[in-house]
């Protein structure tokens, strides 16, 4: 069984940047538009998940009024 992580939410994306590779089931996709991450997908790299989770969780709330 193959394991994806999913973080963010990618609606209206414009490209994405592979690190890694599928066929190997070691990669990370970063979903983007323009220069800002919108979701992140792993296969294989729980780390890098929960950093990419935190990176758009401080983001959100940077942006967020208060």
């Amino acid at each position: 069984d193959v394991v994806i992580n999913y973080v963010g939410h990618a609606e209206g994306f414009d490209s994405t940047v592979v690190d890694g590779t599928l066929k190997s089931h070691d990669c990370t996709v970063t979903y983007r538009r323009g220069e800002r991450t919108l979701a992140v997908a792993t296969i294989s790299r729980d780390l890098q998940s929960l950093r990419a989770e935190r990176a758009l969780e401080t983001e959100f709330f940077a942006e967020r009024p208060r």
